[in-house]
């Protein structure tokens, strides 16, 4: 009987370390992308991202855009019920407010927003992750990323 209970124990372990080797294996052939004073994340291998004028940008396989890097100070607040507009290289983003949150183990924040872009008032998604004083806020733009997508990224944010 003690050698059947030792068996059954030792296939559990076997299956658990398995899952955990499959699960890095997901993210082998993504991309990872350094957030400069907080860390890292990866993104799909096919997409493409570009830096200009402090704001990153994440275009899929086809040169779409999936996410664009905001600021909080266009956010709403008690204080502040008019966020300030912000304009990058491909949007205007004015009075994001926070809908829903997911946090993660690893300090990623996934949900929706409510918010203006190009005057248009909209629910989007967004990935939040932060340090003290370092954030990096990203909207996501694309209505065809949805919230596995998107969770699947945040799964892959790393501290330093």
């Amino acid at each position: 009987m003690k050698n059947y209970i030792r068996c059954f124990f030792f296939f559990i372990a076997l299956l658990l370390l398995a899952g955990c080797s499959t699960n890095d294996k997901k993210y082998e052939n993504w991309q990872t992308i350094v957030l400069e004073d907080l860390g890292t994340i990866k993104f799909p291998d096919d997409w493409s991202i570009s830096k200009k004028d402090n704001y990153i940008y994440v275009y899929d396989a086809t040169q779409d855009p999936v996410m664009v890097q905001s600021f909080s100070y266009c956010g709403i607040s008690e204080d502040h019920p008019v966020g300030k507009q912000e304009t990058n290289e491909l949007y205007t983003i004015q009075n994001i407010r926070y809908l829903t949150s997911e946090v993660f183990s690893n300090g990623a924040v996934i949900g929706t927003v409510d918010c203006t872009i190009d005057n248009e008032e909209c629910e989007k998604l967004y990935l939040s992750m932060e340090l003290g004083e370092t954030e990096y806020l990203f909207i996501v733009v694309n209505d065809n990323i949805n919230y596995d997508q998107l969770k699947e990224i945040a799964k892959t944010f790393e501290l330093d």
